[in-house]
């Protein structure tokens, strides 16, 4: 625990961290204050603001954060140090998973609101209608419906955070891994209209619309579940190169 608390506090303590958490406010304010035009209901606003910022913006933001929580170890050498402390490499993967997904649910949490604070003030509280595929959240069911989203969204995000962090350590790189990482996603977007779904990250849900449709569809807990084992195959494979790399040291 105290591991934890000391790794949190060192990747927080960064500018870098800091300004992005910063953007990402007025980033995600930017578009709730522009979205509130085109949606009927207060409710509304906080799954349309998630749609306009689009899967690739998230994505990007949560693989640099994570890409960057690496390199710190590895521009400043403090591996070595943590070698010296006898601190098992599953725990440090463990510990640095958890400081990526402390920092994305941030975002999240401010993704969400901020837009809901908005909504709340300027639109009246009503239904959710997504008429694009024919569903309607009743009024009672709103709230609980929207933080439904958010959850599976930050869950679902623990895969990029793995993936960013196991090219992090075969590259030992800063700027590559989020380029990869990119590239990766992007493509795995352009392979949705050519294989239909039968591979399940075929349609990373880190977009509210996707969520959406798998909630219509009632695979969204399959797709979130078949994430949450490569995020745990990915970070057993991650703490494996993290102890072949403190054996070179």
């Amino acid at each position: 625990m105290n591991i934890l608390f000391y790794e949190l506090k060192k990747t927080f303590k960064y500018k870098t961290i800091q300004l992005t958490l910063w953007v990402w406010v007025f980033a995600v304010s930017v578009f709730a204050f522009s979205t509130k035009y085109y949606v009927a209901s207060s409710f509304e606003l906080p799954i349309a603001t998630l749609s306009n910022l689009s899967a690739i913006t998230m994505v990007t933001l949560i693989m640099s954060m994570s890409s960057y929580i690496w390199g710190l170890e590895i521009d400043f050498k403090t591996f070595k140090i943590l070698k010296t402390k006898n601190v098992a490499s599953w725990k440090f993967v463990l510990i640095k998973l958890i400081v990526g997904a402390i920092y994305t649910f941030i975002c999240f949490f401010i993704a969400f609101l901020i837009p809901t604070f908005i909504g709340f003030i300027f639109l009246p509280q009503g239904n959710i209608n997504f008429e694009d595929i024919n569903m309607v959240i009743k009024k009672k069911e709103c709230l609980s419906f929207i933080i439904s989203i958010y959850f599976k969204q930050w869950i679902a995000s623990m895969f990029i955070i793995a993936l960013t962090a196991f090219i992090a350590l075969q590259t030992k790189n800063t700027i590559l891994p989020v380029i990869i990482t990119f590239l990766f996603v992007t493509l795995v977007g352009k392979m949705t209209g050519l294989i239909e779904m039968n591979f399940p990250t075929l349609l990373l849900p880190i977009n509210s619309e996707y969520i959406l449709r798998e909630y219509k569809y009632g695979i969204v807990n399959q797709r979130i579940f078949s994430l949450i084992v490569y995020t745990i195959v990915l970070t057993i494979i991650n703490a494996y190169l993290y102890q072949k790399k403190d054996t070179k040291i």
